[in-house]
């Protein structure tokens, strides 16, 4: 389980009797809404400093805006954690669900510290969760973490090959490594 990192914090109770984190502060400036309806009280000059993707401070028109985003709170949560100038969590033991979420969202939102952290642990899992390396790694440009998933894929049913939708080059380099054995 993930506990959060925020300073402000209450929980509310979901209808399945899980506790979900709201964020509060009171002078932040901007705030985010997980698709699970948690909201983020977040500082604009935070995002700037430590994120690329984040809609500029310019595109939010108000104070009391609220800008809906399709990540779950949990892994806004360790985004938004990621820009603060504070101790950071540890990701090593997340599902690996929300690993995966967590990278895609780093990647997409720009948040450079948590893209290098999450492609150091999907490297560590690559021998039990190729196929997902593989996704990860064609959709994202990094060829080192799919060299080293493919020989791990060789057995792999070429049709779930095909369902990645990787990009030639991945996908070349699988087929030449399945014949080269």
């Amino acid at each position: 389980m993930y506990v959060t990192t925020w300073l402000y914090i209450d929980c509310i109770c979901d209808s399945q009797l899980n506790f979900v984190p709201v964020v509060r502060s009171s002078d932040a400036d901007v705030t985010f809404q997980s698709i699970d309806k948690v909201r983020f009280h977040v500082y604009k000059k935070d995002l700037a400093t430590f994120s690329g993707g984040f809609p500029p401070a310019e595109l939010v028109s108000s104070d009391l805006e609220i800008i809906d985003l399709p990540e779950r709170a949990v892994v806004l949560d360790i985004v938004f954690s990621f820009t603060r100038p504070q101790r950071y969590p540890d990701i090593h033991d997340l599902k690996i669900e929300t690993l995966f979420e967590l990278a895609e969202a780093a990647e997409k939102y720009e948040v450079y510290n948590v893209i290098i952290l999450c492609k150091t642990v999907i490297r560590m899992k690559t021998l039990t969760y190729p196929l997902q390396v593989l996704r990860y790694a064609s959709r994202n440009g990094y060829g080192d973490l799919a060299d080293d998933a493919c020989p791990l894929l060789l057995g792999t049913p070429l049709l779930d090959i095909f369902e990645l939708r990787m990009p030639e080059r991945y996908l070349g380099a699988w087929v030449s490594r399945l014949y080269e054995q």
